[in-house]
């Protein structure tokens, strides 16, 4: 049954309402690529999933390899996304959390020319908790404290949770941070919550977003989803299906509306590429 389903994910995912602009293979050092930013429209920067080690790496806008900066003072438990403000800085979400177990959660700042112009920096690291998690692990009915999702919309940090309750809500809880406030240690407290879809982890758990002339865009393995902010509530505005269906991890946007995505390596579903489309108006 379950390779019944994910057949049919597939067929589904394959349907586009795009036309997608050019594709390119990443290196082998990227099969595990989690995040990536855009630069000055001209380069990217981007970082594997946990467990690989704390390299930061920069990349032209064909996905190829141009330096790394290692990060010296900080562990790559579990990084998921990267963002970056008009201020000089790189913000990286160290917040995967698969089993809602941690305690040690943080996002990291980099100056973004340390990493372009040295081979190690420094990053200033602000821990983080959820103030409405109070069990570790919580209760089976929510364990909603994973992420794979930090946006910066230039004056505020945004956490989007993937849903990993049983039976499956679809909801993905939100948190806000503005950057003025981030401190050594944080008490995050729920800003809102939507809900992408209910079908399952596979196609309605965000794994990636950006922020763009004032919308949110989050992405799943099979589709981008654009939405607006009123007030504390989003509203889906959008949805853009991929060609294909993979483990798309990481997401950005360029000034010029160009949308790159990148997916992992993954047996089945292929090796790791970096995506790019133009975003219709």
């Amino acid at each position: 049954m379950i390779k019944i389903v994910f057949f049919v994910f597939c067929f589904l995912s394959i349907i586009p309402v795009y036309g997608q602009k050019k594709t390119y293979s990443l290196s082998k050092k990227l099969n595990e690529i989690s995040g990536i930013c855009i630069y000055n429209d001209s380069l990217i920067f981007a970082h594997n999933d946990g467990g690989n080690k704390a390299f930061i790496f920069v990349l032209d806008l064909k996905g190829n390899i141009l330096k790394k900066c290692f990060i010296s003072n900080a562990k790559n438990n579990d990084w998921e996304d990267i963002a970056t403000d008009h201020k000089g800085n790189l913000f990286i979400g160290d917040f995967g959390n698969n089993k809602s177990l941690r305690k040690n959660t943080c996002i990291l700042q980099i100056p973004i020319q340390d990493v372009l112009n040295k081979e190690k920096s420094q990053a200033v690291i602000f821990n983080f908790q959820y103030k409405d998690q109070v069990k570790y692990p919580p209760n089976k009915s929510s364990p909603n404290f994973d992420a794979e999702t930090l946006i910066c919309d230039g004056q505020n940090l945004w956490i989007f949770t993937k849903c990993g309750n049983n039976p499956y809500s679809g909801i993905s809880f939100v948190y806000k941070i503005p950057i003025k406030n981030l401190h050594s240690s944080i008490s995050l407290k729920k800003f809102t919550q939507t809900t992408p879809g209910k079908r399952g982890w596979l196609v309605d758990s965000f794994t990636a977003g950006t922020f763009y002339k004032k919308h949110f865009y989050l992405s799943t393995y099979n589709r981008l989803i654009k939405y607006s902010l009123s007030k504390n509530t989003l509203l889906k505005e959008k949805e853009i299906i991929y060609k294909k269906f993979n483990q798309k991890e990481a997401l950005a946007i360029d000034s010029k509306g160009n949308v790159y995505v990148a997916n992992e390596k993954h047996k089945f579903l292929g090796p790791a590429k970096l995506h790019i489309f133009k975003l219709k108006k």
